[in-house]
């Protein structure tokens, strides 16, 4: 299960996060609001922190 949200953005911010690789791929559209979304294990692969980063430079925090 992914849980996301922003923090620390003007209200409204609206960025869809789109992470990709060969035929795998996952999207999700945070907001200020925690958000719950079901992931599968190669998609969940996809959304490391420095992956998301990266793309995205947005710091992403993993938590347990």
């Amino acid at each position: 299960m992914l849980n996301f949200r922003y923090t620390n953005c003007v209200p409204g911010f609206n960025l869809p996060i789109v992470m990709r690789k060969d035929k795998t791929v996952v999207k999700f559209n945070p907001d200020e609001q925690w958000r719950r979304k079901a992931v599968s294990p190669e998609q969940a692969a996809l959304l490391t922190p420095d992956d998301i980063q990266f793309m995205y430079y947005l710091k992403a925090v993993k938590t347990k």
